[in-house]
């Protein structure tokens, strides 16, 4: 999306503010009523889609956040001042714009959505919210090789680099929280999504513990990573 140099130069701004963006009363008083779960992990993880499955398997309890995107940009920035966000991050690797509003909680159901590691995360997971959970997604490092391999064949080295560089940290970041008590980690099974999102329901709701081998398969996760940025630094490609 193109975006006009005024409302780039606006998104500089709310840049150096997304961690301190005050909310109004009404807003607090709205999401202290509402019990959120962040769902954080290394990209092409499957945050998202375990998120959306165990919606359709409880959609009693349990409810997918939508984030709005740049494509509503001058709202989300005008809002950014009024205090009727929850909160808006600028993703680090693309400049895409997010953010939600108190509407976009539901009471009574666990609302699922996914994180940015670092600051992002400690930000809305510390917001004043009913109850709050931290999950971490991982899964098989050499299936998710595979993925990416694929899904970034055509796209330009660099863009592949930032998000390498960027899984590091996301995993580097669950596996230090998850030593520090502070996250849960759940296996996202490749080719079984559905018992994922079971998993990920019966984790949210105290019936399952947090997934014991996740640690070592995040440092493999890790290694997969450090080695498809080394293929690229040489060639240019992975192999």
């Amino acid at each position: 999306m193109s975006l006009s140099p005024e409302t780039q130069q606006r998104l500089v701004k709310a840049e150096e503010k997304q961690f301190t963006n005050p909310r109004n009363k009404e807003t607090l008083q709205i999401i202290a009523n509402r019990a959120f779960v962040g769902m954080m992990g290394p990209f092409r993880t499957g945050k998202t889609a375990v998120s959306l499955m165990a919606t359709q398997l409880d959609p009693e309890h349990f409810h997918f956040v939508p984030s709005t995107t740049n494509e509503q940009v001058a709202k989300i920035l005008d809002d950014t001042t009024t205090g009727n966000l929850v909160q808006y991050v600028i993703h680090p690797t693309d400049g895409t714009l997010y953010g939600t509003y108190p509407n976009d909680y539901q009471p009574d159901k666990h609302n699922l959505m996914p994180l940015l590691v670092g600051e992002p995360a400690d930000y809305v997971l510390g917001s004043p919210f009913e109850k709050a959970q931290a999950i971490g997604i991982f899964t098989d490092p050499n299936s998710l090789e595979q993925r990416i391999t694929t899904s970034y064949r055509d796209k330009p080295p660099e863009k592949l680099e930032n998000r390498l560089i960027e899984g590091i940290t996301s995993a580097q970041f669950l596996i230090e929280r998850h030593k520090a008590g502070k996250l849960s980690l759940l296996h996202n099974v490749e080719g079984e999504l559905e018992k994922s999102a079971q998993a990920l329901i019966d984790l949210v709701n105290g019936d399952r513990e947090s997934d014991g081998d996740g640690v070592a398969y995040l440092e493999r996760t890790i290694h997969m990573f450090e080695k498809m940025l080394r293929d690229l630094a040489t060639n240019g490609e992975t192999k």
